[in-house]
């Protein structure tokens, strides 16, 4: 049937026109490679890619990181000997990251008088007082935003006292705990700030006034001292006030606890 004049059959379009075959180009083979680009640049100036080889180094009781070499990357590799750090490298190794476990060397320091005590020393400090403590610092807590911990052991070789703590000290309590004479108190501190402010907590007083220890010794000197919570000494006589009686204790915390309700 005409369309306009125009005939539709097999093969043809309007208008009578056969469609064109569409011939692909053929392709030839790969051209040379380009020129290499330029090596992009890391925080150290050198290539892309580099990661880093660490040794372990001493700084005094701590434990730190160090970048030993770079391997890995193409170019020039950044600088080594940098520090791990809180946030990142670091170039002095005092601002490195102890990386020890909790088990760590304990510091010992004789009181009497001015106090001063590092926590990169250690953090466990075993204080024997010789005399009252009227000056007392302590350095090394780490940044604000970051927790620090200190652990006091304090002998006390008589009846002295811890007249004045650190600036910024806040007790349990209200108030300042009294070392135990002839005694082993053990104190734990802790600070988020940088040491601005240094909460306190007493972790036990062996010493206080409920029972008197007396030595054992035959014909010597019988030094007394308090326990408040039973504890004693092995070796140590154990002498409940007028009640009557004695004992020896079998372990150094085997002592029972005295009734605070019976008068002795």
């Amino acid at each position: 049937m005409p369309v306009s004049g125009l005939e539709r059959r097999a093969g043809k379009t309007i208008g009578g026109l056969k469609p064109k075959k569409v011939v692909e180009p053929k392709r030839g083979a790969p051209g040379p490679r380009g020129p290499r680009g330029l090596d992009g640049s890391g925080t150290g100036g050198g290539g892309v890619g580099w990661s880093p080889l660490f040794g372990v180094v001493s700084d005094g009781q701590r434990r730190v990181l160090q970048v030993t070499g770079w391997f890995g990357g193409h170019g020039n590799a950044p600088p080594s000997g940098d520090y791990i750090g809180v946030s990142g490298l670091v170039g002095d190794i005092a601002d490195a990251v102890d990386i020890r476990a909790s088990d760590y060397e304990v510091q010992s320091v004789t009181a009497d008088g001015d106090l001063s005590i590092g926590r990169s020393v250690s953090k466990h400090c075993v204080i024997t007082l010789n005399g009252d403590v009227t000056s007392f610092e302590i350095t090394g807590w780490p940044p604000a935003g970051l927790l620090g911990n200190l652990t006091l052991e304090v002998h006390n070789a008589g009846s002295f006292l811890i007249s004045v703590w650190p600036d910024g000290t806040i007790w349990d309590g209200g108030f300042a705990p009294t070392p135990s004479p002839l005694g082993v108190d053990i104190y734990l501190l802790f600070s988020s700030d940088g040491g601005a402010t240094i909460f306190g907590s007493i972790a036990g007083q062996v010493i206080s006034d409920r029972f008197e220890l007396r030595t054992a010794a035959v014909g010597g000197p019988r030094p007394k001292v308090i326990c408040r919570n039973g504890l004693g000494f092995r070796g140590m006589l154990l002498r409940a006030g007028n009640c009557g009686r004695a004992v020896t204790p079998a372990h150094a915390w085997a002592l029972p606890r005295m009734n605070p309700e019976r008068e002795c």
